[in-house]
Formats: C-alpha cells, sequence, structure tokens
C-alpha cells in the first residue's frame, strides 16, 4: 500500500516518509535509507524532513550522517524544539 502511495506520487515527499518508516519498523533498514534520501531530494527545505531523516538514521546507528541532516534541520527551523532535541542527542553522540 505505500509502495503504491509512491507509484501514484512519485513527487510526494510524505508518501516517500510514510514508506521509509514502514520499512524501517519492517528492519529494511537499506531500502529505508533509500526511501529517506528520496524524501529529502523532494523536499531540501523541510526541517520536518530532515527531522524524521536524522532520527531514522540515528536509530540505525549513523550518528556522523544524523548530525549533518539534523544539523540542516536546525538551520531550517531553529525554533523548533523538537529539532534542537534531536540535534542535541545526535551532537552528544558524535
Amino acid at each position: 500500500m505505500l509502495r503504491q502511495a509512491v507509484a501514484l506520487n512519485p513527487r510526494d515527499s510524505d508518501a516517500h516518509l510514510r514508506l521509509a518508516r514502514g520499512l524501517l519498523a519492517a528492519g529494511r533498514a537499506d531500502e529505508a535509507r533509500h526511501a529517506y534520501a528520496q524524501a529529502l531530494s523532494l523536499a531540501p527545505d523541510s526541517a520536518e524532513v530532515h527531522l524524521a531523516t536524522g532520527a531514522a538514521l540515528l536509530e540505525m546507528g549513523e550518528i556522523e550522517q544524523a548530525y549533518q541532516v539534523l544539523s540542516q534541520a536546525a538551520d531550517l527551523d531553529p525554533r523548533s524544539a523538537e529539532v534542537q532535541a534531536a540535534f542535541g542527542r545526535a551532537a552528544m553522540q558524535a
């Protein structure tokens, strides 16, 4: 169903995010990583997409990459407490 949503709307970053979250929850990290990358390429100015991607990268243990993505999220939305908290977690682990 999630893949169908992406197939129907390949330019929809939210569809790619939903797919990425589903894949990660199913333990399919490599596929999730690709879907997160697609979402980022479609919405490079979205703090929400950067936050979701960075949080997932932290969960996957990719600390340096998560730090970079969350740093961009913090630049995009410096007032978001959620972004700042995730960025802080990444910074502490980096």
